[in-house]
């Protein structure tokens, strides 16, 4: 019974994070494949299925999907309406507060750009409006009696930007069991291609001065949770580990490439720029408490060889080439993740 509703869950997932980034990349179908691949066959979809994030991940989705409809150009807009109330409910109910907290974060700046861009176009009947405001409250309402305040209980602290780098050396958990810092199941995340993502939307947004609707709410709110997830004093401790918070800093990345990769044509570097900029972001990466089988430099080439590889196919997002690439390279990557933790679990 629990593999039939957890495949139930992983169709339901796939249909909506397909339709969420249709939203996000004008409707470019590869583009959309690429992210939902990054996000529904991630290492933390299989570790956490059972545990909040799928739920959070559904119908915070959905949520997006059924706000794009209502203030959209679109006749069905009680369907749309039923979909917010449905949405409101199952991401407060059937979830918990951390990995709502940590969601919900990366779907702000999303709801806030569906909201701006539709601003002029936001028509809704007095019976529409009134449906609506009735909806909401009985969603409230039923929150209130049935919601139950759950935290993820934290296995360790380690600093943010660990986690957040844990998708470089990924594929490699599930096949060395020594590969942790206390729990390897913290290491469980999306491919992020932190920070490689947030550096280009802020230099976009200096020197292009273009889609700040979409990048200008999406990095503030990157930058704001990297700061809580860095932060000696943790800012949310009592409501989200860390190895949690980071889950949506990186769906809000993967958000960022795909609107890159869909929407963006400016080029900012050259192809030989780009190569220079994906070996130098080693550097980074080298700097970065990595688990002990992985300290040593010498054992952190595979890391780095897969983070360059991704930083390179991302930083030239302009090229239509390097889009059919990302749509092997990603996949593959993430797949070869996935499957060897799912099989390890199975096992």
């Amino acid at each position: 019974m629990i593999i039939a509703i957890d495949i139930v869950k992983f169709i339901v997932l796939v249909v909506v994070t397909f339709f969420t980034a249709q939203i996000i990349t004008n409707k470019n179908k590869r583009v959309s494949i690429i992210g939902t691949f990054l996000i529904v066959c991630s290492t933390a979809v299989v570790e956490y299925m059972n545990s909040g994030l799928v739920e959070a991940l559904i119908f915070g989705q959905l949520f997006i999907i059924s706000l794009n409809a209502l203030v959209g150009e679109n006749s069905h807009k009680y369907i749309a309406i039923f979909g917010l109330f449905v949405s409101f409910l199952g991401y407060s109910i059937l979830s918990n507060l951390s990995f709502q907290f940590s969601i919900g974060l990366a779907l702000i700046p999303i709801v806030i750009w569906i909201m701006c861009k539709n601003k002029k176009e936001i028509t809704l009947s007095k019976m529409q409006n009134v449906v609506l405001v009735m909806l909401v409250i009985i969603a409230i309402i039923i929150s209130i009696f049935f919601y139950k305040i759950n935290t993820i209980k934290s296995l360790e602290k380690v600093n943010g930007l660990s986690y957040l780098m844990s998708y470089t050396y990924s594929y490699n958990i599930p096949f060395n069991s020594n590969i942790k810092f206390v729990d390897s199941s913290c290491l469980a995340t999306f491919i992020s291609v932190f920070p490689m993502v947030l550096f280009v939307a802020i230099v976009y947004i200096f020197k292009v001065e273009k889609h700040a609707e979409f990048l200008l709410g999406a990095t503030i709110i990157s930058i704001l949770q990297i700061i809580s997830v860095t932060s000696k004093n943790l800012f949310f401790a009592n409501i989200a580990p860390n190895y949690i918070m980071v889950l949506g800093i990186a769906l809000l990345q993967i958000y960022i490439m795909l609107y890159f990769f869909a929407n963006i044509d400016e080029r900012l570097f050259n192809l030989k720029t780009t190569a220079y900029i994906s070996i130098a972001g080693i550097l980074f990466l080298l700097l970065i408490k990595f688990p002990g089988p992985l300290a040593p430099i010498g054992n952190r080439m595979g890391p780095a060889m897969i983070f360059a590889l991704e930083s390179f196919v991302f930083l030239n997002y302009y090229d239509k080439r390097f889009v059919k690439l990302a749509t092997i390279v990603f996949p593959f990557i993430t797949l070869i993740e996935s499957i060897g933790l799912l099989i390890v679990k199975i096992m």
